[in-house]
């Protein structure tokens, strides 16, 4: 994950999208890489200050794992308007002997 909030801060959708399966999720709004991609590539107007992810659990389950936890996030839209949204997240990972550690799918779940 830290990986993960590394490149949200970056705004690196290309390598964002590699860190999930090729027909991996975004929660609902983006299926598959290209899609994920195109997704996060269109928040032009959102500088993200700050990502944090904490893991409160991982299980672990032959080549899967659910890893469950928190984030929290600045991020300033229209170089003007700063927004702190907090929540829950879910990762479904999978582990590929080629690339290591994929998401299967990654969910959120703002203000809880």
């Amino acid at each position: 994950m830290k990986r993960y909030d590394d490149l949200i801060v970056r705004m690196d959708a290309d390598s964002l999208a590699l860190l999930f399966e090729p027909d991996g999720e975004l929660g609902e709004m983006a299926k598959g890489r290209d899609s994920i991609r195109r997704f996060l590539q269109s928040f032009t107007n959102v500088k993200v200050l700050s990502n944090l992810s904490t893991s409160e659990s991982v299980e672990l389950n032959a080549d899967s794992a659910v890893q469950k936890g928190r984030y929290s996030q600045i991020a300033v839209i229209n170089n003007r308007d700063t927004l702190k949204p907090t929540g829950a997240y879910t990762g479904h990972w999978h582990w590929s002997p080629d690339q290591g550690w994929l998401i299967r799918k990654m969910e959120t779940n703002p203000g809880k």
